[in-house]
């Protein structure tokens, strides 16, 4: 449990340098509650440590509510050591003049932060929260689609508030890279292929796939409705510097093999993890 929190802990300050340093001072306001504290600091000269506070607060203990004291209270002390390293990066002066380095730099700190709370299984608060309740209302809309459109009008908010078409355009950087670089803490970045066979020579070509690259293969009777020809198809999931070779393994004994590769994000087994 120290563990966890020592994690979050670490997550929260590297998001909020991340906001405090270069997403506020270059008026980008990135979605979320941080990117209304953005604004509002701006704007009105209020505290980013005191909005995401004054926010965060009522959202969570809705959020416990409806979910449970558990998931409520790891969220509450995620938005608290958020707030409080606001409060103490606040004080760092601006090291990047030109806003795109900014949106750059900002959406990777807070996306890195970010994504290192995540793993903890925590949050910090914020829109995240205010979809999975709408969801919770309304089960059928997507939480990436309620997530995307409160980030959007957060954005929107800062073009209109700063005048600033050119804000809005930074501002959607920064929530993009900070988006992809979640992904690649939380998911990973070793993405591997899955690869679909279907040929007469299958039996073949998955001998000689787990002689030489050591990866399991399963076979699967299929019908081609088609042709009604009965034949064996083969499933294989392989790192990418493998897929390749597999395909040339493939063409070796049947040129005319109808394959399908695929992207697969994570995979938790013998091989993999």
């Amino acid at each position: 449990m120290l563990k966890k929190w020592i994690t979050v802990a670490c997550g929260a300050a590297i998001m909020a340098f991340g906001i405090d340093v270069f997403l506020i001072p270059a008026k980008i306001a990135a979605g979320g509650v941080s990117g209304i504290a953005a604004i509002l600091k701006n704007a009105a000269g209020i505290k980013a440590s005191v909005t995401t506070l004054a926010l965060n607060f009522p959202l969570l203990l809705i959020f416990g509510f409806v979910y449970g004291k558990k998931s409520g209270l790891s969220s509450l002390v995620g938005a608290l050591m958020l707030s409080f390293f606001l409060e103490v990066f606040s004080f760092v002066p601006r090291l990047v003049q030109n806003e795109m380095l900014c949106a750059i730099a900002g959406g990777l700190f807070s996306g890195a932060g970010l994504g290192t709370v995540f793993r903890a299984d925590a949050n910090t608060g914020g829109t995240d929260i205010v979809a999975l309740l709408l969801q919770k209302k309304w089960p059928y809309f997507p939480i990436g689609t309620l997530v995307l459109v409160s980030d959007g009008i957060i954005i929107l908010a800062s073009g209109l508030v700063f005048k600033s078409f050119d804000i809005m355009i930074y501002a959607c950087i920064a929530l993009f890279i900070s988006t992809k670089v979640i992904d690649a803490i939380v998911i990973g970045l070793d993405y591997a292929k899955e690869i679909t066979v279907i040929s007469p020579k299958a039996p073949d070509i998955a001998r000689e796939v787990m002689a030489v690259l050591s990866r399991g293969v399963t076979g699967i009777r299929s019908i081609g409705l088609y042709s009604g020809k009965e034949s064996l198809m083969l499933i294989s999931v392989v790192s990418r510097n493998q897929a390749v070779k597999f395909k040339n393994i493939v063409q070796k004994y049947d040129e005319n093999a109808f394959v399908i590769v695929s992207d697969v994000k994570e995979v938790i087994g013998e091989g993999f993890r």
